[in-house]
């Protein structure tokens, strides 16, 4: 077939419309989707299922709490913390700045599993009152000790996002409310907490995303909640169906919040008529019970979890301390960075193509770049096990004829599902960070090389590539940091011989081997550490604000 000149005209006006690079990467977001939209597909079928009407209502009536108490307190430690650092000087403040987000660092499975160890019978803390004479035992292997854990290891969340807020907000709006003589009070709840509604609703979004989808805290302290019934329904009853129906119910709590959240920042908008000055900071004349606030906040959050870990890794040190140690932590990193890469890669191709672009498609595109943080690791899970489960049964003639003939599950069981579930999951996190540093870049830069002649590619890597190369940076760190922390994904995909810190956590903290699970947890929080406090440091940049 032959085209005539029409046709070759048409044709080199969409290659040049949408270049090669653009192609690649809606393509590679749409593959992405699939397993979503196989996974809404399935819970309309018509099937009999396990799930009960008992554990049901126990599972949103368990959700609901966690959102209400965790949300709250959450939001009041990260806000309270946000605006005094960044308004008020006193002793150590640039020091708790930094110090503050580190509990960011910890998985909440891991301080699950050190606080129990910290409030057990024969722990830590049970010790330390009985020294005072004090004979007091705290079980929190429940829901009040899973609200106590998500709250503090979920704040950062909120402390980060109104610390970048309040770091770029015009100083007038505090100076005008001083000059009117307002008490630290007035100032926070009638300035503070109105100004800080945007950002508060930001974080705290993430902060109830991270809370319905995580499954170690609550199937580690026996709570019922949507990511462990999810997991026991299938991994127990090997009731598929039951498993995507409760993960549809929880979808529509998640899509609710989304909802929410975005018509809040639809309502929620501040304009400054002049040019914002910089914050001149309160000086504080007595700054005893705000450091013994900021301390308390850090032991709690940081320092009793890190002590608990190092007290139970004494006492396998010397078993655990090996090459096999170092092999799992490269494995790790080696895993986790290709899949930040390639999340980075796909989103910053896409962020590209949407900027400046106001139409239907571009629209339809941003959803679905940012729809997969939405959904639970478990749910994502699920979903791209069952895709590709179907996707290896219509292969099967293709590996019969390449010689494969003892195995029907290939791809499923390869470490490409397993990098595949982490790109579907935390795309969402690069994009939006990505999608930000674009909308900070005078569009007259793109232009200009447009009016150069540049084809789209080479504006691409010429123009964009540099001057988005500290957002593309931190990207790749929260990403990093996000896919290291997570556990259900790489429990349900990882193939068998493949061995990552996570896995080996929650192995030995099955096996109630609490002093192994120690060693692995530190590796992961010291190199949560290191992200944490790169992302923290990036922060401070001027030409990044996330």
């Amino acid at each position: 077939m032959r085209l005539d000149g029409n046709s070759t005209q048409v044709l080199f006006l969409l290659m040049k419309k949408y270049s090669i690079i653009h192609i690649i990467g809606i393509v590679a977001l749409i593959l992405t989707c699939i397993p979503i939209i196989y996974l809404l597909l399935q819970a309309f079928r018509p099937t009999e299922t396990v799930l009960s009407n008992q554990l049901l209502i126990a599972y949103i009536r368990n959700t609901i709490i966690m959102i209400l108490v965790v949300g709250f307190s959450a939001g009041f430690l990260g806000l309270t913390l946000a605006w005094i650092i960044s308004f008020y000087d006193f002793p150590f403040r640039r020091f708790f700045k930094v110090v503050l987000a580190l509990p960011l660092a910890i998985p909440p499975y891991i301080a699950a599993v050190s606080y129990s160890d910290f409030m057990y019978v024969n722990g830590l803390f049970p010790r330390l009152l009985g020294t005072f004479g004090i004979t007091k035992h705290f079980d929190i292997m429940n829901i009040h000790g899973a609200i106590f854990i998500y709250s503090i290891t979920l704040y950062p969340y909120v402390y980060i996002a109104c610390l970048s807020f309040f770091k770029y907000t015009s100083a007038s709006f505090v100076e005008n409310a001083r000059v009117l003589k307002a008490n630290w009070v007035k100032l926070f709840s009638k300035v503070g907490v109105p100004l800080a509604r945007l950002p508060l609703v930001a974080g705290l979004t993430l902060v109830i995303m991270e809370l319905v989808s995580d499954f170690g805290v609550i199937d580690y302290y026996g709570v019922q909640g949507f990511s462990t019934g999810i997991y026991k329904i299938w991994h127990n009853y090997s009731d598929f169906y039951g498993a995507i129906r409760l993960s549809a119910i929880l979808l529509c709590i998640i899509f609710a919040v989304v909802y929410i959240e975005s018509f809040l920042r639809r309502r929620l908008r501040y304009f400054t008529t002049s040019k914002s000055k910089s914050i001149k900071l309160i000086r504080v004349k007595n700054a005893r019970y705000l450091l013994i606030y900021f301390t308390l906040t850090l032991i709690i959050t940081f320092i009793i979890p890190l002590i608990q870990l190092v007290y139970n890794g004494i006492y396998a040190y010397e078993k655990i301390w090996n090459i096999k140690l170092l092999q799992v932590t490269l494995n790790t990193v080696y895993y986790t960075s290709i899949a930040s890469f390639i999340c980075v890669g796909i989103s910053f191709v896409i962020a590209n193509y949407v900027k400046g672009k106001k139409g239907i498609f571009a629209k339809t595109i941003s959803k679905l770049a940012t729809m997969g943080y939405s959904i639970p690791g478990v749910l994502v899970g699920l979903s791209v096990m069952f895709t590709f489960f179907d996707v290896d049964k219509l292969l099967v003639p293709l590996y019969r004829f390449i010689g494969i003939k003892q195995k029907v599950l290939v791809l499923s069981t390869s470490v490409f599902v397993f990098m595949f579930a982490y790109v579907v999951r935390f795309m969402a996190v690069s994009f939006n960070n990505i999608n930000a540093g674009y909308k900070k870049i005078n569009p007259n830069l793109f232009r200009a090389s447009a009016t150069l002649k540049q084809s789209t590619s080479q504006t691409f890597w010429r123009v964009d590539f540099p001057l988005m190369l500290p957002t593309l940076l931190m990207s790749f760190l929260l990403v990093f940091l996000e896919i290291l922390k997570e556990l259900p994904i790489t429990l349900m995909l990882k193939p068998y011989k493949l061995e990552t810190l996570t896995g080996f956590v929650h192995t030995y903290t099955h096996n109630e081997q609490y002093s192994e699970a120690s060693i692995y947890s530190l590796v992961i929080i010291l190199l949560g550490i290191i992200t944490v406090s790169l992302i923290m440091l990036f922060r401070e940049k001027k030409y990044v604000k996330s």
